[in-house]
């Protein structure tokens, strides 16, 4: 049997599993370990690739609510699995890579003035990116952003200072935004938007526009859609998605003033990329 035929065996297989409920409820258990396999059994961590790939492709990637589907990743990426991942980033290193140095030079830029700034990072987990910058330039305020209440919570305790840490997904950044007359924002993100549901990221550009807005964005793109004339969503696995961000920028009223790609392979890259509302 081919590799292809055995994945669509195991679809249909998983398809009639899941319609069980107790084997839903086991799944849904198996599927919080996402970043904790040290909580799962021997036979678990055999399992659990097939386990989740089923998952993924016959219920989440087949939902056609974003809101639904949303929910559905948060099983995976949320609650203690969400907490993991933060505190690995924790500890990461800052400003690896060349293209990683100028994705903070123009930030830095931005933040060496006097008057004062709202600084939002989107899906900010461990905060130690928001924090690093509020080190050099304190005098403006930096709120982190992310939709996990676990994630969220541990940032406020770890970081004290001007720098706040609030539950709010990406397509309701408006609503954040609107508590804040008057004033200049810095919105950036650094391998965050690729998990964004795309419908969600349409509106998170629209919502974008009615404000006064520098944003500087690292993420992983594969090649194909820069090429595109269109703007292709590609399904890149673990819930994150290519986007074309330079075109969802520009539909909403950005003028582009950055616009660089780094190559990882023949396939992937990472995409640093600058703008402003026009103003």
């Amino acid at each position: 049997m081919s590799k292809n035929l055995a994945k669509k065996f195991w679809y249909k297989v998983f398809q009639m599993i899941v319609k069980i409920r107790r084997a839903r409820i086991y799944i849904e258990r198996l599927l919080a370990t996402w970043m904790m396999p040290e909580k799962r059994k021997w036979y678990e961590r055999i399992a659990f690739p097939f386990i989740f790939s089923g998952w993924v492709n016959v219920i989440y990637l087949k939902e056609e609510d974003a809101d639904i589907r949303e929910n559905l990743k948060s099983l995976a990426m949320g609650g203690g699995s969400g907490l993991a991942w933060a505190k690995i980033y924790l500890n990461r290193q800052i400003c690896n890579t060349r293209i990683n140095g100028y994705f903070y030079d123009l930030l830095k830029e931005e933040l060496n003035v006097l008057f004062k700034k709202i600084v939002i990072q989107i899906g900010s987990s461990s905060g130690r990116e928001l924090a690093y910058l509020y080190k050099s330039y304190p005098q403006h305020t930096y709120i982190g952003t992310d939709i996990y209440t676990e994630v969220i919570d541990f940032a406020n305790n770890y970081y004290k200072g001007n720098i706040l840490f609030i539950e709010c997904p990406a397509h309701k950044i408006g609503d954040l935004m609107r508590g804040y007359k008057h004033i200049e924002f810095i919105v950036f993100s650094s391998g965050s938007l690729q998990y964004v549901q795309p419908e969600h990221l349409k509106i998170f550009f629209k919502q974008l526009s009615g404000f006064k807005v520098y944003l500087v964005l690292f993420e992983p793109v594969e090649q194909r859609i820069l090429n595109s004339a269109e703007s292709p969503i590609i399904y890149r696995g673990n819930f994150s998605y290519s986007h074309h961000y330079v075109r969802y920028a520009e539909l909403n009223g950005f003028k582009t003033l950055v616009t660089e790609y780094q190559p990882d392979n023949d396939v992937m890259g990472n995409i640093l990329y600058a703008a402003k509302i026009k103003w």
